[in-house]
């Protein structure tokens, strides 16, 4: 050996990583990148769908509502922007959905209001009977989340009991047409069996 070995750099606990489409890649660390890289990555880079609530909620809470704190799916579930709370969520990580699910009501610093809003949001999502493995998926984390705070409250039981309601009647619903394509294709294996 020539030299001895050079130490490497310390790494960042959580590799930086950009996406580019769908394709994910790793950025140099912020410290080591060169100024005319920054400037270009900044010029080019699309903010974030979070980033972009974030902007807009801020520039809502100037003009009008009176809403002034809070985080993106909080804001967006005072409001009643539904549909848009349903599609902040399509886009976070799992981790990103159980975080913002977790920081409303109590839990976050709210009150049992954002709980309501909550319970609204599922009934919306369950009337409109669309993305029902996602609503489902996301209406279990929040029970799981904030069952204690639901029993707690005359109101959110009455908004839990509605949301039941909706839920058995969509069922029933299912099952009906499920019983009916059963009794045809037991008639048509019936049919085939004796001939």
């Amino acid at each position: 050996a020539i030299a001895p070995p050079k130490p490497l750099p310390n790494a960042p606990f959580f590799l930086p990583i950009s996406h580019d489409g769908v394709t994910p890649k790793f950025v140099a660390p912020l410290a080591e990148a060169p100024k005319a890289a920054d400037s270009l990555a900044a010029s080019t880079a699309r903010p974030s769908l979070f980033d972009e609530m974030v902007a807009a909620e801020k520039s809502d809470q100037k003009s009008h509502t009176g809403i002034t704190d809070g985080l993106p799916f909080q804001l967006l579930l005072r409001k009643g922007e539904f549909d848009k709370a349903l599609d902040f969520l399509k886009a976070q990580t799992p981790s990103g959905v159980h975080l913002a699910i977790e920081q409303l009501g109590p839990l976050g610093g709210g009150d049992d209001s954002e709980l309501s809003c909550g319970l609204k949001f599922f009934l919306h999502h369950l009337g409109k009977s669309h993305y029902a493995d996602e609503v489902q998926a996301f209406m279990s984390l929040f029970l799981q989340a904030h069952g204690e705070e639901l029993q707690s409250s005359p109101e959110l039981r009455g908004l839990c009991a509605e949301m039941s309601l909706v839920q058995e009647k969509m069922w029933n619903s299912l099952s009906t047409q499920c019983q009916k394509a059963r009794c045809f294709l037991g008639m048509l294996t019936q049919t085939q069996s004796q001939w």
